[in-house]
């Protein structure tokens, strides 16, 4: 907060995902950390509005759909420098890919704060990324397409079993 006093932290979500960012901030007991357990649609969609930067560093998530709901806000991310994150977020245009070290992570959020047309431009290009990648109709152009794939495989498989 030396930097961005107003700055507030809003953890949503069931503790166990977060805990040890949120048993760093939780021995402040400051009214500028809040926690949610429990969101609705709703009132996520009315945070991510809200917020200036989604940070979600996690070790164990394996696609995050949550930065995927900040893109569809125009939200920068910070994730987890972990294989899986690093194909969804590209470091350095639509998010930042850190280590999940207190001071990594806080300095990337810093970065995004100090920057306000690098957190726009961030957010614009994950919009843009969740567009071309994952809007409803692509992905179900592509599930199409592996059904038909599937399909032809397997009729060609049943046509050389009964020759």
């Amino acid at each position: 907060w030396r930097w961005h006093p107003d700055t507030r932290f809003v953890f949503i979500g069931i503790p166990g995902f977060y805990s040890s960012f949120f048993d760093e901030f939780a021995r402040y007991a400051d009214e500028r950390i809040v926690d949610i357990e429990r969101a609705s649609g709703a009132e996520k969609s009315a945070a991510l509005d809200a917020c200036d930067v989604f940070a979600m560093p996690s070790l164990h998530e394996t696609f995050g759909i949550g930065y995927l709901e900040a893109w569809l806000h125009e939200r920068p991310v910070v994730g987890g420098d972990i294989p899986p994150l690093r194909e969804v977020i590209t470091h350095g245009v639509d998010g930042l890919c850190v280590r999940q070290r207190a001071d990594d992570v806080a300095a990337a959020i810093r970065r995004l704060l100090d920057d306000p047309a690098l957190r726009s431009a961030m957010g614009r290009a994950g919009a843009d990324k969740l567009e071309q990648k994952w809007a409803w109709d692509r992905v179900m152009d592509l599930v199409e397409e592996a059904y038909a794939r599937a399909l032809a495989h397997a009729h060609s498989d049943v046509g050389e079993a009964l020759a």
